[in-house]
């Protein structure tokens, strides 16, 4: 993996309706970086988060999608 100028982490837990638009907007204040990353976490959603944030990262390569299996809570 190699050093960006700006890693933002997005923590999800059952946010599968407002990761599209979350990221949207993460991704349009980051395009004045020349090289950013947004790293979603999917915290053992159990309402799709996961998939979404698996189609968001294979559609954009500045994203990528780690996933828990279970919920860790705060």
């Amino acid at each position: 993996m190699s050093k960006r100028d700006l890693s933002i982490l997005v923590l999800a837990y059952n946010e599968a309706k407002n990761l599209p638009g979350a990221l949207d907007d993460i991704r349009s204040a980051a395009m004045v970086l020349d090289d950013y990353e947004i790293i979603v976490v999917d915290d053992g959603s159990t309402d799709g988060t996961g998939l979404v944030a698996d189609k968001l990262a294979a559609k954009h390569a500045d994203v990528l999608a780690l996933h828990h299996p279970e919920n860790r809570g705060l």
